[in-house]
């Protein structure tokens, strides 16, 4: 019986067995020039196939860690005005109880509103922090956001009141 899995296509021996290898090496040898555009088009077409892997992954994986992920939807704006196309990422501040009040399929809204790199003023010092946001008290209830210390569902409860991450804690302690 024979072993090798191409005799069902009619090849009685491997292709690179008994010599082939050789030759092999030998016509690329011999095509130095075709051989070399070949090799660089075969790793450049495996290098941007990677690429495109990873760039997919990335996307795909956004924001993933959030437990509720597959139910979170951004809400944008898009629009008509004088002729021309309007697109926004933002939209108005009536939209989020707006939306879970006309549709029922809504489990809970939350607004973010970016406010860039403020001067902060605690104490004594004072200095520039990383972009902050403003948020509903609720952000909690959608955004799944680890806490190191408080509790999530009444840490924005109360007017005034900020969450900061680790690493800025831990820059206004020294």
């Amino acid at each position: 019986m024979n072993n090798n899995p191409l005799s069902i296509f009619g090849a009685t021996s491997s292709p690179l067995g008994a010599g082939g290898l050789k030759i092999a090496l030998r016509n690329l040898w011999k095509h130095k020039s075709f051989s070399a555009i070949n090799i660089l088009g075969l790793a450049l077409g495996i290098a941007t196939c990677l690429l495109i892997i990873l760039y997919v992954w990335n996307e795909l994986s956004y924001d993933r860690f959030n437990e509720k992920a597959d139910q979170i939807v951004r809400v944008v704006f898009k629009g008509k005005m004088n002729g021309g196309e309007i697109k926004e990422a933002t939209v108005m501040p009536p939209v989020a109880q707006t939306f879970k009040k006309d549709f029922p399929e809504v489990q809970d809204a939350t607004r973010l509103r970016s406010y860039g790199t403020p001067r902060v003023t605690y104490g004594d010092k004072t200095f520039r922090e990383d972009p902050i946001a403003f948020v509903d008290p609720n952000f909690f209830n959608v955004f799944t956001l680890p806490l190191i210390k408080g509790d999530a569902a009444t840490a924005l409860q109360q007017p005034n009141t900020v969450v900061i991450s680790k690493s800025v804690a831990i820059n206004k302690k020294k």
